[in-house]
């Protein structure tokens, strides 16, 4: 009976000007929240492109440095092939993106120099490094807020020692 006498004394809802108050106070801190939250999706997005391409030029090398070869093409054009399975489609060039022109690029080099790519018959032999990169992927649109027009250009790169082939021969570039 005491707690029920204190309490009737008491106003349980809002006063007038304090329902607008918080009207107010929840868009100052909603908009930032949003910002925030897109802010950290836009990055997030951006990391899982690099990572994915990263990846691609993995797989791209490791295929490469058997020598195996898919039927019909030869060792660069199976590399090539292997880097765009596993891009998720993020080589193909974007329309709406206006410095979007995926290259993959595919140099073999001997251990001795590193500087210069071998161009002769003999680059894909075993000790050689293959080296597979790929550039232009350009990332634009409406999730990249700061430079949705000029968009965001990745690149990734990797290699390793070819091994000799089992044949005792080279496999065609």
């Amino acid at each position: 009976m005491l707690f029920s006498k204190v309490t009737q004394g008491r106003s349980s809802g809002r006063k007038r000007g304090e329902q607008g108050a918080s009207l107010i106070e929840f868009a100052l801190v909603i908009i930032p929240l949003l910002g925030l939250m897109f802010g950290i999706i836009a990055v997030s997005w951006i990391i899982f492109v690099q990572n994915t391409i990263q990846e691609a030029v993995r797989e791209g090398v490791r295929y490469g440095i058997t020598g195996q070869t898919m039927s019909g093409k030869g060792l660069n054009d199976s590399i090539t092939q292997v880097v765009q399975n596993y891009s998720f489609g993020f080589l193909t060039q974007n329309p709406n993106c206006p410095n979007s022109n995926p290259q993959v690029a595919i140099n073999y080099y001997s251990p001795s120099d590193l500087s210069t790519p071998i161009s002769d018959a003999s680059a894909d032999s075993g000790g050689n490094i293959l080296q597979v990169s790929v550039t232009g992927v350009n990332l634009c649109g409406v999730i990249l807020i700061a430079r949705p027009d000029a968009g965001i250009t990745l690149s990734a790169a990797a290699s390793d020692v070819m091994e000799s082939s089992p044949s005792g021969g080279a496999p065609p570039l």
